[in-house]
């Protein structure tokens, strides 16, 4: 499984994921989920996340982000 996406994490373009769900937790600290939204430096804009899981970790009724997902 690939490692899940949590508030802190750094993205590919250098951003630090900052929106997070309190209600799912790994080590302590929240997930981020599909549709929540990071600042991308190498973009210069706010972008949102999408889930290549489709599902199969869901908080709060969205899909839980995982390393390698994409960002809109």
């Amino acid at each position: 499984m690939k490692a899940l996406i949590t508030k802190g994490c750094h993205t590919d373009h250098g951003g630090i994921v900052q929106e997070s769900e309190n209600s799912f937790l790994v080590e302590g600290i929240p997930v981020h989920l599909e549709g929540m939204k990071h600042f991308c430096p190498k973009c210069q804009a706010m972008v949102s996340t999408q889930s290549s899981g489709r599902g199969f970790l869901q908080a709060a009724g969205r899909s839980i982000i995982m390393a390698g997902d994409k960002a809109t």
